[in-house]
Order: structure tokens, then C-alpha cells, then sequence
């Protein structure tokens, strides 16, 4: 049910669970893809050995966070190997009617008839294979240690740890049988996350999830919108986690840094995107779980009140962006420049907080929070940044001056559940007709955008999803 994808170069094999001290001292003892179906070699810089199971090109691959999975049939007999990386220096796994693994290196190699030693001014490696399993070990230059470490890992049931696995990808594969279309990039993506996820360290309480962005240990609150709710689909426990993660490393104010690393200091200066309590709801629908609720409402409320004060310090009810990083589009941050982005964002917070306090253990009679604030947005967006002229919300403020922004944000309201339906049909009708996406980015080219094509950011991609399927309860 685990669908097969195409052999990849560069692929690193990682244990679970490894911290950032493990990462900083011990990477070079992860392995790695090479072209070759069946190649891996250690995740140094300049490798001087791999290890080679034969397999051939056209096998059924699965390439995990932690191992692979090669499979085919032979004279109508099912072929192959798995292999698991257990901890740092040690690929464990076992072979079926194929050649057993060798070590290929141009250094000298040691031989008997059941282990390969090669010694490097790097990494040694020893490959011990035995009965249909093997065991390679990269982490110690000392042969009879190696020796030890891998007699000790053959002893173990293989079949165990791999179907404990399969248990874990057992929300993955009920969603890839689930989907239409299932592709080898869900699976990969399914396997970077489980990649990502680091445990709990220093400064930062919870299981959390590496940046995609950078190597240097960082947890980024805008990139977690997306991952939770990509979480909630395959392991929802693992979403409503993260999630409580962020909301605990806000101040005592509500501020939450948008970087957060475990060991590092933190600014909040810049405000993260207004979209925790929406994906609180959304990773909270899937299987509404009292507890998680009841923990993250007060510190999401907190965070939307710190919200709140920051983009409107002065408590006007102006909302606007307080530096240039903070915009869901680059590049256009003025001081003081109102857009209707900002505040579908804030009153949809408002809006998704007071939802789920109606769902809580929490008094029913109370009065939603922050009525007066929602109040306002609400007015703002249906009065002052629709124009007329152009069918869509392409006004903005700066400094109460009325000007034309056009690009992204227009499409923004159709987040608001409570968009007059006249406004959201015409937004969808001029994408439908133009094939366009505000912003000018062609609706076949979002189709067909590579994954590190920086013109058009996740967090916008994310938000036009999120945008589009409510919309389709809404027509």
C-alpha cells in the first residue's frame, strides 16, 4: 500500500529521534543514495568506500526517512533487501535471493567469509553479512569494536523493527490507498517530514520540525502552518505536537518568534503569519481531541491578543505590517500601508478562536472574545477595500490615503468564511476566466512548479489551497 517510486541520488538515511548535538557531531555517520539502484555511501564530503547491494535499475523502491525497501521478481520469485539505519554509523538489513552486499572502494579491503574491513584516514567501514542479513558499520576506526556492534544488531529481529515501521507510515499509506493520484513526490514528501522531525531539546519543549530552509537548527513557525495540517493527514498526534511546541515557546506577552532554535537566542520583532488558531482548528477537526483543545486555548488566546496589539499598537483598529519581512508577499511593505490581507488573516483568527471555544468545556454563555476588534475588521474588509470599478479588493492605505494594490492579497478574503457571496463569486469567476492567479502567476504553471521554485512561496501556495476548498463549500 506503501506506493514504489524511482531510485534517488542524494537521498540521507537518518535515525529517528537524533538531536542537534548528534546532527553536528556525528552527520558524516548517516548514509546516502548514490545513482546506482542498491549504492550507499557514508554522508561525508568526500566518501572513499559504498556499499553495494546488487538490485537491479527497475526494481520497486521505496526510499524511507530511516531505510529503503528494494523489491522484484525473478523467474516469478519475489527478490530483494531492506535495511534500516537504527542509529548513526549502522545500516542493518536483510536480502532475498540476490548476491549478498559488498563493500567497493579503491583503499585495500580486509575479507573473510563473513565480514569486509576497510580502513580510511576518514571513515572505516565493516560490512558482516550472514544468513541473508547484514549489518554495516561506519561509526568506530577499530575493527573488533565494529565487529561487536554489528554481531549485536544480526542478533536482533529485523522483522520486528520494520514492521514497528510500517506501523508508523500507517497513517501514510491508509492516505496514499485513499488518494486518485498518488505520486512518488506525496511519498517523498511523507518521508522529508518524518525526516524533519527532531526531539525535544534545550529551549524547545516538544517533538519539532527542522526548517526546510536552512541547515543550522530552526524551527519556523510559517513553515509550520502547512507542515501540521500535512501532519494531520498521516499522523494527527504528531500534528497537534508541533503545534502545542510553538504555542509553549511564546513569552509571557503571547509573542511568538517566527525562528526558534534549541540552543540560540530569539527576536520577536517580526510577528509570525496570523494563522495558529486556523490551523489549531483545522488539525483539531480531524479527530477532536478534548485535551489538545483545552491545552492550546489559552495560549492561543494569549498569542491573538499579543496579535492583535502588535499590528495595531496604538489601538486605532488600523492594522498594518510592522516590518518587511512580515507580508504574505515580498516586497511590498511601506510603513503604515493597510492591505486587506492583514486583516482577513486577523479577523479569521478571531473568528477560528471563538469557534473552538464553543467547542470546549468552557461556559457557553460567555461572550465570544474580541468582538469589538472583529467588529471592525469585518467592516474594513466588506467597506473599504473592495472597489467597485474593478470587481475585487484591491484597495489599500497608506497613511489614509487610498491607493490600487494588486497581486496576491486580493485573493486573501476567500479565507473569510463570512465573504458575502457575491465578492467571492467574482473572485473565482476572474481566475476562472483569466487563468490567472492574482499575483500573475498562471494556474498551469502552479500545476507544473518545480519544489524549489521560489516565485511562488509555499506559505502563498498553502494559502490559495486553503482559499480554493473552502470556497468550494461556500459556491
Amino acid at each position: 500500500s506503501y506506493p514504489s517510486h524511482p531510485w534517488m541520488a542524494e537521498w540521507t538515511f537518518e535515525p529517528r529521534a537524533c538531536n542537534t548535538s548528534v546532527r553536528e557531531n556525528f552527520s558524516g555517520h548517516f548514509f546516502r543514495t548514490r545513482t546506482t539502484v542498491g549504492q550507499i555511501e557514508p554522508s561525508e564530503e568526500q566518501p572513499q568506500w559504498a556499499m553495494q547491494l546488487p538490485a537491479p535499475q527497475n526494481g520497486q523502491v521505496n526510499l524511507l526517512a530511516n531505510g529503503f525497501c528494494i523489491y522484484f521478481e525473478q523467474r516469478k520469485i519475489k527478490c530483494g533487501a531492506e535495511a534500516l539505519c537504527p542509529e548513526p554509523g549502522v545500516l542493518w538489513g536483510r536480502f532475498s535471493d540476490i548476491p549478498a552486499p559488498v563493500i567497493i572502494s579503491e583503499a585495500p579491503i580486509e575479507t573473510d567469509d563473513v565480514f569486509q574491513w576497510v580502513e580510511t584516514d576518514t571513515l572505516s567501514a565493516l560490512l558482516a553479512v550472514r544468513d541473508g542479513r547484514f549489518c554495516l558499520v561506519s561509526k568506530t576506526h577499530v575493527k573488533s569494536d565494529a565487529i561487536a556492534l554489528a554481531e549485536a544488531w544480526l542478533e536482533r529481529d529485523f522483522e520486528e523493527h520494520l514492521q514497528q515501521e510500517l506501523h508508523l507510515r500507517a497513517g501514510a499509506a491508509s492516505l496514499f490507498e485513499d488518494m486518485h493520484h498518488h505520486d512518488s513526490l506525496a511519498v517523498i514528501c511523507a518521508e522529508s517530514m518524518i525526516k524533519s522531525l527532531r526531539p525535544a531539546e534545550g529551549r524547545i519543549p516538544h517533538l519539532w520540525s527542522q526548517s526546510s530552509t536552512t541547515r543550522q537548527p530552526r524551527f519556523d513557525i510559517n513553515e509550520l502552518f502547512a507542515v501540521a495540517v500535512a501532519w494531520s493527514l498521516l499522523d494527527p498526534g504528531t500534528a497537534e505536537e508541533l503545534l502545542l511546541c510553538a504555542l509553549k515557546i511564546q513569552t509571557n506577552a503571547g509573542a511568538l518568534p517566527v525562528h526558534y532554535a534549541p540552543h540560540a537566542t530569539h527576536s520577536v520583532l517580526e510577528a509570525p503569519k496570523p494563522m495558529m488558531a486556523k490551523t489549531v482548528e483545522d488539525v483539531w477537526e480531524v479527530r477532536k481531541n478534548r485535551d489538545f483543545l483545552e491545552t492550546a486555548l489559552p495560549m492561543l488566546r494569549r498569542h491573538l491578543q499579543w496579535m492583535l496589539h502588535h499590528f495595531d499598537p496604538k489601538r486605532r483598529q488600523v492594522y498594518a505590517w510592522k516590518n518587511q519581512s512580515e507580508p504574505i508577499v515580498a516586497g511590498v511593505y511601506q510603513s503604515d500601508l493597510v492591505t486587506v490581507d492583514l486583516a482577513v488573516l486577523l479577523l479569521t483568527e478571531i473568528e477560528a478562536l471563538n469557534r473552538l471555544r464553543e467547542h470546549s468545556g468552557q461556559p457557553s454563555t460567555r461572550q465570544p472574545l474580541f468582538e469589538e476588534e472583529r467588529g471592525n475588521l469585518q467592516h474594513s474588509i466588506e467597506t473599504l477595500f473592495w472597489n467597485d470599478a474593478e470587481n475585487a479588493f484591491s484597495h489599500a492605505y497608506l497613511r489614509d490615503n487610498m491607493i490600487d494594490l494588486h497581486g496576491f492579497s486580493e485573493l486573501t478574503p476567500l479565507l473569510w468564511k463570512g465573504l458575502p457571496q457575491p465578492q467571492r463569486t467574482a473572485i473565482l469567476e476572474k481566475m476562472r476566466e483569466s487563468e490567472v492567479l492574482p499575483g500573475q502567476h498562471s494556474v498551469l504553471s502552479w500545476r507544473q512548479s518545480a519544489p524549489d521554485d521560489s516565485t511562488f512561496p509555499l506559505l502563498q501556495q498553502f494559502l490559495l489551497l486553503q482559499a480554493l476548498k473552502l470556497s468550494l463549500i461556500h459556491i
